[in-house]
């Protein structure tokens, strides 16, 4: 273990409880913030830990316990579009793993407060479209997932929440398509940051040892806490979370400057 065991287990309470209440199965920005904040890790080393344990979260999450849910809406729309998401996301991850190799502690570090402002203010005030049968510009799958395949693999913190408003309200597609679309998005660019960061770096046993350990206790928390959920606690943990949110991301943002 890289961290403590007292704050890995802030970590996997907090992580897990917003996983259940917001529904986000795969994207863990909350803990790549708890190992910053609680865990006292270098942003150099966090951000691949995140990657990690965000790669556990899509192998269980993404493709076995979402599995019936996440082919047959893959099955509803052009096979193309999920393609397009899923290989735009992965080159998007590789590119952005690669460039966060590149980029100084200080820049990651403000990048990923201006990530959390942005995510706060999504939260509030981005709500959900009905959609059009028909979307005007499919052609944009591609420049959208790879832009949030970059943020992954750049600081972790996927750039699906704001895939999906984009698939959904400029793009036109029905909530579960844009969702399902984005996640294959997220799904491709996971896998394109850690096969980046294993070729490049690779992982240390105590790295490993730490993500297991975290997705372990997350998966866990967010199950037992999953049989609680309902959308008044979604709507106020949604105020709650996005208030710590800009919180940190305001605190980030001076530090790195």
């Amino acid at each position: 273990m890289i961290v403590s065991w007292s704050a890995m287990l802030i970590t996997v309470i907090v992580v897990g409880f917003v996983t259940s209440a917001l529904r986000i199965w795969i994207d863990r920005v909350f803990f790549v913030i708890m190992m910053l904040s609680f865990g006292h890790l270098p942003i150099a080393q966090a951000i691949p830990l995140n990657i990690l344990v965000l790669f556990l979260a899509v192998v269980s999450h993404g493709l076995i316990r979402r599995e019936g849910w996440l082919w047959g809406a893959f099955a509803r729309f052009p096979s193309w579009e999920g393609w397009a998401a899923l290989l735009s996301g992965l080159l998007g991850g590789v590119l952005g793993r690669y460039l966060g190799f590149q980029t100084p502690g200080k820049v990651l570090l403000l990048l990923l407060g201006i990530y959390a402002i942005a995510m706060a203010l999504r939260l509030v005030l981005v709500k959900p479209a009905d959609g059009r049968a028909a979307p005007e510009h499919p052609g944009w799958i591609l420049p959208i997932s790879l832009g949030a395949g970059v943020l992954t693999g750049l600081i972790s913190a996927g750039g699906k929440p704001f895939a999906i408003p984009l698939f959904n309200k400029a793009l036109g597609h029905k909530m579960p398509l844009a969702y399902a679309i984005a996640t294959f998005g997220t799904i491709g660019a996971v896998v394109g940051a850690i096969l980046t960061h294993l070729f490049v770096k690779g992982y240390s046993s105590a790295e490993v040892e730490t993500a297991l350990a975290a997705w372990a206790g997350i998966s866990l928390f967010a199950w037992l806490t999953d049989h609680f959920w309902s959308p008044k606690l979604m709507k106020i943990t949604a105020l709650i979370v996005a208030l710590v949110l800009f919180l940190v991301g305001v605190k980030f943002s001076i530090a790195a400057l």
